[in-house]
């Protein structure tokens, strides 16, 4: 039990402070920013509303645990369901600082190569997304603003007082996903021998699916994950790659928090999406390897 106790106070420690910090500009956001303001980025060409997103998750990233809250504010401030899961996703996965410690953990291993298709899954993998997401109307995926907003803050009053209440309201709602969503990881990762099937890796065609499996599982952040995999010598290069795209768009602790915005077939899905979707594209890099030169 103490190895549990070990990790799920990592995940805590990983987590928390871009969850409080998350909540303070989520706060700051309803507080201050009309809801004009969003819905003139009612994109008449849903593909610029994908590639903005795309590129604000670039240009102003924030780990998933932060962008989770200010995105459901965006989405009720009147932003397309498409542009914020874009802009969340790609904050997750393309942010500056995951592609910086994946060059630094792939040192010696390819760097080059490893960064740079990790990058390109990436954005495959956020365009598909969004793209699936604008094909439905947004009462068919999302949850609503049902109990989101605590009732002090629509009356009239200082801003700055709004702010708080919606800072703690926020904090202590997505507070109590990730708790139970850090639980289920830590556990996964102090009960399951996630390397004892390291045997299975020779496997090309199930070896990603199995790295897959364990990042979801192991639910690490994004700018740590690839110290993880990089020096496993065992494991094909195109299932670190499953591993390195998969992991940061959906994990235990993720799959809870999605459970705010989105209704339970629909996250469903979105698993199936990025589990099987992300095993094509390890296939195919797989296959166009001998090709790549780097």
């Amino acid at each position: 039990m103490k190895d549990f106790w070990i990790s799920l106070a990592a995940l805590l420690l990983e987590g928390v402070p871009f969850l409080l910090f998350g909540a303070l500009v989520s706060g700051l956001i309803h507080s201050l920013a009309r809801p004009q303001l969003f819905q003139s980025f009612s994109f008449k060409n849903k593909s610029v509303g994908i590639g903005s997103g795309l590129i604000a998750g670039i240009i102003l990233p924030l780990c998933e645990c932060a962008s989770i809250m200010i995105v459901k504010r965006f989405l009720q401030r009147g932003l397309p369901l498409y542009a914020g899961m874009t802009y969340f996703l790609s904050g997750a996965i393309l942010n500056p600082i995951t592609l910086f410690t994946t060059w630094i953990a792939f040192q010696n291993r390819n760097p080059l190569e490893m960064t740079l298709f990790r990058f390109i899954g990436g954005v495959i993998m956020v365009i598909a997304i969004g793209i699936w997401i604008s094909r439905f109307p947004v009462s068919d995926l999302f949850k609503g603003q049902n109990e989101s907003t605590p009732q002090e803050c629509e009356h009239q009053g200082p801003w700055w007082k709004n702010a708080i209440l919606l800072t703690k309201h926020d904090f202590l709602l997505v507070f109590s996903y990730y708790l139970i969503g850090c639980c289920i990881a830590a556990w996964a990762n102090t009960f399951v021998s996630w390397w004892k099937i390291a045997p299975y890796m020779e496997n090309q065609w199930l070896s990603p699916l199995i790295t897959i499996f364990i990042a979801q599982g192991m639910s690490l952040c994004s700018t740590v994950d690839a110290f993880i995999i990089a020096p496993m010598g065992q494991i094909p290069v195109h299932a670190k790659l499953a591993f390195l795209v998969a992991g940061p768009i959906f994990d235990f602790k993720l799959m809870l928090i999605y459970s705010m915005i989105f209704k339970t077939r629909v996250i469903f899905k979105l698993w199936i999406i990025i589990t099987f979707g992300t095993l094509l594209l390890s296939w195919l890099y797989a296959f166009c390897r001998p090709w790549i030169n780097l």
